[in-house]
């Protein structure tokens, strides 16, 4: 018996087949995995998804409104985004800063569609979320930049120390 799951969403994979060879079918970023998403797409997925929790949590469960909710959200979340979409590899400022405002277009679309928040309040909230979010995602490109930087240090350095012991040689 031969399975394939069948891409039904639109883009240009519609209709392609995967075939289904290996039980138990692992879906996710390991290397062991049948089937690896797109990092961008689980990061900006499972950002969302996280920030949607945090803020039924806050707005429905605590009944706050506040700092956290309103600065620390957008700003958590754009980190957040930024350091699960650069796990693997290093990214560049440009797929970080988008990576990291998406999350937040996301959600405020589902807090619209699930009518948990009125227009007027998010479109006053954008704003200030989505600076929040870029800042949050500068500071995750950051961090990245200098996590990748630092495995490649060593060779720099006996790159360096090659170079300074050979120009020190007499011929």
């Amino acid at each position: 018996m031969q399975i394939t799951l069948i891409v039904l969403s639109e883009g240009k994979v519609k209709g392609k087949e995967i075939p289904v060879r290996a039980f138990p079918f692992l879906i996710g970023r390991d290397p062991q995995c049948q089937l690896r998403p797109a990092s961008a797409l689980v990061s900006i997925g499972l950002t969302a998804g996280i920030g949607l929790g945090f803020t039924f949590l806050g707005t429905q469960v605590i009944a706050q409104y506040g700092w956290g909710l309103f600065v620390g959200l957008p700003f958590c979340l754009g980190l957040f985004a930024v350091l699960t979409h650069s796990y693997h590899q290093p990214r560049g400022y440009g797929e970080c800063v988008t990576v990291a405002i998406l999350p937040i277009a996301i959600l405020g679309a589902i807090l619209l569609m699930v009518a948990m928040e009125g227009v007027i309040c998010l479109l006053m909230a954008a704003p200030l979320a989505a600076i929040l979010a870029l800042l949050g995602g500068s500071l995750g490109f950051v961090i990245q930049a200098a996590h990748w930087g630092r495995r490649n240090a060593p060779a720099i350095l006996s790159i360096c120390s090659s170079s300074a012991s050979l120009s020190t040689l007499k011929l």
